[in-house]
């Protein structure tokens, strides 16, 4: 589910119970972690963000296929 992160950071949770997993991914990375901290305040434990976002994701993708390498994308 889409959830904007001021809505996030206002305190708006996404559903399901905060031992489910959840991953937070923005364009560029540099907003998820802020709401993946703003999970983690409101009881969420196993929160992970996507490392360098959708644009990071989508180069490590390319850098991969260039390399024949298969191995999946940093979260954490």
């Amino acid at each position: 589910q889409n959830l904007p992160q001021g809505l996030a950071e206002g305190g708006k949770m996404p559903p399901g119970a905060p031992s489910q997993e959840v991953v937070v991914i923005c364009m560029t990375g540099h907003r998820s972690p802020l709401v993946a901290y703003a999970l983690q305040k409101k009881g969420y434990a196993r929160v992970y963000n996507l490392t360098g976002g959708m644009i990071g994701w989508k180069i490590y993708e390319w850098v991969s296929q260039l390399r024949g390498n298969k191995k999946p994308p940093n979260i954490r």
